[in-house]
């Protein structure tokens, strides 16, 4: 059955290129603040959406007014024309003869039937075709809300356009750091005897290296030598087989019958533990976030407010990786999540973690105290006191963290056993875009002059030095 007129609501936009967008996104928050509702391909296509279909129904079902915007060829574009076909049959259906209105917003050549239609001229000024139309709606009694909704999304959209795409190459930071070097073999080995299987993995929990449970042993890179000691008590522990690593992540370890897939679960949880183990036993503070442990830089390692220098030699970089905010401290760390695909590395996950300022810290003294045991006020805090991080900032205290786990050099190594390491580049992987945008960047010494970065909301106690203030310290 079809709909009358005032149980349709939209205004529906038709238009014909992306250089109508910039229109579009003029005319349709303004009709909406005046009250109406407004259908645009440009904001309310979900992506995956069939459009054609969603574009079909919302014309036909809901529309009480098209809206054509009239510039150039564009009425002669196919996709134009079947919309307007599908409002002419609106028009004889719900017998409003004026269902379409034309906007003129340049020049345009005129289609077959639709030379009487009488458009409003936005050519000459916005303001007063958006006046005229406000005008023709209105005698039209084109159905308003009861309260005006302007969709944020409009903005939004229109800030994405403004960023014009270059055809000129960019080199881009990823947070991917690579593995450059593993050993050759991993092992399985096991108890020679009879043993409490529960114990034994309960144990291999505070084992230097790491290990995975599987059968009555595990799957390692230790040697029983190395885990004589700390397994003692559960008798002699031998190594059962070795396989060469690159067969075990291709294709499992059918003797011990470990297929491919879970090879390679195998491979990311040892590397994971590889990471965890290391970082907690240099001194970073530990903290399980609900999608894995994070490691933080802690007191003992670097004060409030010092500055860690990163990048190059010739123009080194300093960044923070503990300060105070509205009342807090915060301490910038990650999550070491590892990957196989498409090739071996590790995708670092950015973390800022809350504690409270302990009560009649004086001086020095360091003013972290208890770390704020709440998930969802670590999220609220994390919004509200990052939210003035540029991404340089952000990439910063990436590079600076890695500084520190590295010591000063250019790998960092993570003893798996065996004295073997898995060995990471302490520089994440580049990749080159093949185009840019002429986004004016700020000052290269923003990041360091302001060390709290967060947008000049932070603890005055804190200070603020400058470079040449640092080098005379």
């Amino acid at each position: 059955m079809e709909k009358t007129q005032n149980e349709r609501t939209v205004l529906f936009v038709t238009k014909a290129t992306p250089e109508d967008n910039e229109f579009t996104e003029w005319l349709a928050p303004r009709l909406e603040a005046a009250g109406y509702q407004v259908f645009a391909d440009i904001l309310n296509l979900e992506g995956g959406e069939r459009w054609r279909k969603t574009l079909t129904r919302t014309l036909q079902d809901r529309a009480v007014k098209q809206l054509l915007i009239c510039a150039g060829d564009g009425l002669h574009k196919n996709g134009v024309q079947e919309e307007i076909g599908i409002a002419a049959d609106v028009s004889r259906t719900t017998g409003d003869e004026k269902f379409t209105i034309p906007l003129r917003v340049r020049s345009f050549r005129k289609v077959f039937g639709m030379g009487e239609l009488q458009y409003l001229n936005f050519e000459d000024s916005y303001a007063d075709g958006l006046a005229d139309l406000l005008e023709t709606l209105e005698k039209q009694n084109v159905p308003k809300l009861n309260e005006p909704l302007i969709q944020p999304q409009w903005e939004q959209h229109r800030r994405r356009n403004e960023i014009r795409l270059e055809n000129r190459a960019e080199t881009l930071t990823s947070n991917w750091v690579a593995i450059e070097n593993a050993p050759d073999e991993i092992a399985y080995v096991a108890p020679t005897g009879p043993c409490d299987r529960d114990k034994l993995k309960r144990r291999a929990n505070s084992f230097a290296f790491p290990t995975y449970p599987h059968l009555s042993g595990f799957i390692t890179f230790a040697s029983p030598l190395e885990m004589a000691e700390h397994f003692e008590g559960f008798g002699p522990i031998k190594t059962i087989a070795t396989s060469r690593l690159s067969s075990f992540m291709e294709k499992g370890w059918s003797e011990l019958d470990i297929k491919s897939r879970e090879a390679k679960n195998i491979l990311v949880a040892l590397f994971r533990q590889a990471w965890e183990r290391r970082l907690s036993s240099i001194g970073f503070q530990e903290y399980g976030w609900a999608s894995g442990l994070g490691h933080h830089a802690a007191p003992a390692q670097i004060r409030i407010n010092e500055r860690v220098a990163w990048g190059p030699k010739e123009g080194k970089r300093r960044s923070v990786l503990r300060n105070v905010a509205k009342g807090r401290v915060w301490s910038y760390g990650v999550s070491a999540i590892p990957n196989l695909y498409p090739f071996p590395h590790f995708r670092l996950k950015a973390r800022v973690l809350f504690s409270d300022i302990k009560e009649n810290a004086k001086g020095d003294e360091d003013r972290q105290g208890s770390i704020i045991d709440d998930k969802e006020s670590q999220h609220r805090h994390r919004r509200s006191d990052c939210k003035g991080w540029r991404n340089k900032s952000w990439h910063g205290r990436m590079m600076a963290f890695l500084e520190l786990v590295a010591g000063g050099d250019s790998y960092i190594s993570l003893p798996i056993g065996a004295g073997g390491n898995l060995v990471l580049n302490v520089m994440p992987i580049q990749m080159i875009s093949p185009v840019t945008t002429p986004i004016v960047h700020d000052d290269e010494d923003a990041e360091e002059t302001d060390p709290s970065t967060l947008a000049g909301d932070f603890d005055p106690e804190d200070g603020d030095t400058s470079d040449e203030e640092e080098a005379q310290k």
